[in-house]
């Protein structure tokens, strides 16, 4: 009975690995959400250099979440981007400890305690947006392809900023961005129900139903989303 078990096993694995075929799978990213008030326009005009601070979320929602990504690199990958446009940075772990501190929302306290004029919010960062799709192409031929049952998915994130003016106390701008899995199209094995597989050291494995974003496209993908908020924002 367990030599038998073993055969089925074995003809079920070989079968498997039969179907696999080579596909590229390619997503394309939503369009991001951009909202400037024009007393920002005008504010930034006559303030070249303004003091702002990042302001982030004390803790993720769920512990696994913030487990995922380096906090720290992606947070001062935001910093750079605003220190190289001309920011003022302000000292985040300052600010936090005398917002703590002082217990206050008041934005005329908050703007004479801190000497800060601004504060770019973190709203959200999600590394868990799922991307679909049935459709393949054949690599070098970029002839499209279906699956018949099943769908290929792939994660990708999402990030939400806010963008508060404090000397009027006002909301002068919210900004969404996104970030799509192989833009530029992955090549991977597929089999007939959409799970995917590619070599790692030397040996074909099947990609994870959940393969987190790694921390060095979190990076980028934050270093560019700040650079198109800095652009928006003048």
């Amino acid at each position: 009975m367990k030599n038998l078990f073993l055969f089925v096993s074995l003809t079920f694995l070989l079968s498997s690995c039969s179907t696999l075929r080579p596909g590229v799978v390619q997503f394309s990213e939503s369009p991001s959400e951009i909202f400037t008030k024009s007393s920002l326009k005008e504010y930034l005009r006559t303030n070249q250099n303004p003091k702002i601070v990042l302001r982030v979320p004390d803790s993720a929602k769920d512990a696994t979440t913030e487990e995922r990504y380096s906090k720290t690199e992606v947070y001062n990958s935001i910093e750079k981007e605003l220190l190289k446009s001309g920011f003022d940075v302000r000292d985040r772990g300052l600010f936090n400890e005398i917002l703590r501190k002082t217990e206050t929302s008041d934005y005329s306290k908050i703007r004479e305690l801190t000497d800060t004029e601004l504060i770019l919010e973190l709203v959200s960062l999600n590394t868990n947006v799922e991307y679909h799709t049935n459709k393949y192409y054949t690599p070098g031929k970029r002839k499209e392809k279906k699956l018949y049952q099943g769908n290929i998915t792939l994660y990708g994130a999402s990030t939400e900023f806010k963008l508060i003016l404090v000397k009027t106390n006002e909301i002068a701008g919210t900004y969404q961005f996104n970030y799509a899995p192989c833009t530029q199209g992955c090549e991977y094995q597929i089999d007939a129900s959409g799970k995917v597989y590619r070599r790692r050291s030397g040996k074909l494995s099947e990609v994870p139903d959940y393969e987190f974003v790694e921390t060095d496209l979190l990076v980028e993908f934050m270093k560019k989303s700040t650079q198109e908020l800095i652009k928006n924002m003048k």
